[in-house]
């Protein structure tokens, strides 16, 4: 349920809008700009050295309540496409009971995004409420650069329209080849943190997976968990099938499963 509205577990995107909430739901999320310096939480992640594979982007905002015409969704859909750099999409509606998912999509060799108007609705008597929330998500397998100008642009855009909350995720996602001594694990992790100016706030240890959190000034937003901030999430993982470790970088934490 978010913000009293019942949801079919039919609808995948509904259902992501409940993952990406987690954080604001569970941890308390402050919502602010994100980066006061993207350029270096970019920069700190490529002197890593990893085998840089994917950069990508979610947001997700509360557009608010109120009945909107369909023509008034798609617009906000098209205007952030647009900003985003979408050119060639297909745009698709998917109606439940209680929901109607306004999606579009476009896949290139370079980048693979998605934007939806999702609009929750409930009867209250005789009368019908309704709470929309805009999504966006971006996968960058080239030019991982480019994610944090476009995450700019959109974030503009989104204040423009008076977003009354949003969220901003960033990850770079990169990999060494074979299984890395946990020596050397630390090593690149405690490195990262230094050049993000990060303290450490807390980590999860187990076969194969490490995930640390941190708290760093260069980055506005932050989570509060057990009254501590967190703004840097740095997940190390072992892919046995394909013999390499993996290194993720989110901020302000990683919002999927890993």
């Amino acid at each position: 349920m978010i913000g009293g509205f019942f949801v079919s577990k039919k609808v995948k995107a509904t259902i992501y809008i409940v993952g990406v909430l987690w954080v604001a739901v569970m941890s308390q999320l402050l919502v602010n700009q994100i980066f006061t310096s993207d350029a270096r939480i970019m920069d700190a992640f490529v002197d890593t050295d990893t085998n840089i594979e994917e950069s990508k982007l979610n947001i997700v905002a509360d557009y608010g309540n109120g009945y909107l015409l369909k023509d008034q969704k798609e617009e906000v859909l098209r205007r952030l496409a647009d900003t985003a750099g979408i050119k060639e999409y297909k745009m698709k509606t998917e109606t439940t009971k209680d929901t109607v998912n306004i999606k579009l999509h476009e896949k290139t060799k370079k980048k693979d995004t998605s934007i939806e108007f999702i609009t929750l609705s409930k009867e209250q008597g005789k009368k019908t409420s309704y709470h929309h929330f805009v999504l966006l998500e971006m996968k960058l397998s080239r030019e991982f650069d480019k994610v944090i100008e476009i995450k700019k642009a959109a974030e503009k855009y989104v204040s423009k329209w008076g977003a009354k909350e949003y969220q901003c995720i960033v990850k770079f996602s990169g990999s060494y080849q074979g299984q890395l001594a946990q020596k050397d694990i630390d090593g690149h992790v405690g490195g990262l943190l230094k050049n993000l100016q990060a303290r450490k706030v807390d980590s999860v240890r187990s076969d194969n997976f490490y995930s640390v959190y941190a708290y760093t000034g260069l980055v506005k937003d932050y989570i509060k968990a057990d009254g501590k901030r967190i703004n840097i999430n740095v997940v190390v993982t072992y892919n046995e099938e394909e013999d390499k470790t993996e290194l993720c970088l989110a901020t302000p934490v990683l919002n999927e499963d890993y």
